[in-house]
C-alpha cells in the first residue's frame, strides 16, 4: 500500500510571493504587465521587444509536473495540427520554460480574445456558434492514441488497471454518500467492456477556449493524457456546460452536434461507449460537491442525474 505522505498533491495550491515573481521575470528582461493567482498557478502578461507574452508559474513543485505536462501537449500538438492541416482550433506556442526555485514556469503565446464561455459569472452567450468546431476538435483528438506526455510515463492504459480505476470511482461514490447514484455506479462498470483509448485534454470546457478569429485556442492542458477513454472530453464538456454553467440545453445541443459529426461506424457505438464515461463524470460531480470548501447549489447536478436515468441527454 502506498504511503499517503508520499503521494503527489496536484490539487492544493501553494503561496507564492508575487513581488518575487515580478522581480524574477524583470531580471530576465521582461516588463511585468499583469500578475495574479488563479487557484494552482500564477498567471500574467509580460512584455519584451514590443511583444506581449503569457506566463504560467506553478504554485508548488508537484503542480509543476502538471504544468510541464501542458508544455509537452502544446509542443507536440503544434506539430500534429500542422501535419493534419487543422485550422478550426489551435494551441499556444511555448517560447521558454524553466524553474523559479521549485516552481516550474513557461512563457508562451498571448491571446487577447474572449473566452467562449465563463462559469463565474455564468455566460455562454454565442457558444452555440462554436459547437461544430468544438465537436470537430473532440473527434480529431479522440482519434489520437499516442503522445509523449509526462503524465503517462510508466503507466499502462486504464483498462488494464480496471480494478484500481473502478475502486477510485467507488471511493467517490462512497464519499458523495448519495444512494441515488447507485445506478450510475453500475453504469460505470460497463466501461470495462466498452473502453477505447484516445487523447484527452481532460479539462475540456468553454472557459479553456479563446476566440481567435474563425478558430479557437485550446488552453490549460495540464491533465492531458492518452490513457483515458476516447470520449472523456465529450463527457467533461457536457458535464461542465450542464452543471457549472447551468446550461442543460446548450449541453444537449452540443452532444447532438458531436453525434452528427461522428463517422458512421463510430456513431453506431457512441452511446454505449459514452454513457459509462458520463456516469463517471456525474458521480465525480457529486463527489466534488461533497468535498468542496464552498457551498454550491446541487440543482443542476440533480437535474443531470435525472436526465441520465430517464434517457433524456439529447
Amino acid at each position: 500500500m502506498k504511503d499517503k505522505k508520499q503521494e503527489k498533491n496536484f490539487r492544493d495550491a501553494g503561496e507564492v510571493d508575487h513581488n518575487k515573481v515580478k522581480e524574477f521575470f524583470e531580471n530576465k528582461g521582461y516588463e511585468v504587465l499583469e500578475i495574479h493567482q488563479i487557484w494552482r498557478h500564477i498567471h500574467g502578461r509580460l512584455k519584451k521587444d514590443n511583444q506581449i507574452f503569457f506566463f504560467k508559474l506553478s504554485s508548488t513543485k508537484d503542480i509543476g509536473e502538471r504544468t510541464a505536462n501542458e508544455v509537452a501537449w502544446n509542443n507536440q500538438m503544434q506539430k500534429i495540427l500542422v501535419e493534419n492541416r487543422i485550422d478550426y482550433f489551435s494551441v499556444p506556442k511555448v517560447f521558454e520554460t524553466g524553474n523559479m526555485d521549485d516552481n516550474f514556469y513557461y512563457i508562451g503565446e498571448y491571446f487577447g480574445g474572449k473566452l467562449l464561455g465563463t462559469k463565474e459569472p455564468r455566460n455562454l452567450t454565442g457558444l452555440d456558434n462554436w459547437l461544430e468546431k468544438i465537436a470537430k476538435a473532440n473527434i480529431f483528438l479522440s482519434g489520437i492514441k499516442e503522445m509523449n506526455l509526462p503524465r503517462d510515463k510508466g503507466k499502462i492504459p486504464a483498462i488494464e488497471q480496471w480494478d484500481d480505476y473502478f475502486k477510485k470511482i467507488k471511493e467517490w461514490y462512497d464519499i458523495a454518500d448519495n444512494p441515488t447514484l447507485e445506478p450510475l455506479l453500475n453504469k460505470v462498470e460497463e466501461l470495462k467492456t466498452t473502453y477505447h483509448r484516445g487523447l484527452s485534454h481532460a479539462d475540456f470546457a468553454p472557459w479553456h477556449m479563446i476566440a481567435n478569429g474563425d478558430s479557437f485556442v485550446l488552453i490549460d492542458a495540464e491533465h492531458a493524457t492518452t490513457l483515458w477513454p476516447r470520449y472523456y472530453d465529450v463527457a467533461h464538456f457536457y458535464h461542465r456546460t450542464y452543471t457549472s454553467a447551468d446550461s442543460p440545453e446548450m449541453a444537449k445541443k452540443y452532444l447532438n452536434v458531436v453525434k452528427e459529426l461522428l463517422p458512421e461506424e463510430r456513431r453506431k457505438t457512441f452511446d454505449e461507449e459514452f454513457l459509462p464515461i458520463l456516469a463517471t463524470r456525474i458521480v465525480g460531480g457529486f463527489f466534488e460537491l461533497k468535498i468542496s470548501k464552498k457551498k454550491f447549489d446541487d440543482k443542476y447536478h440533480q437535474m443531470l442525474k435525472e436526465d441520465f436515468l430517464n434517457d433524456n441527454l439529447y
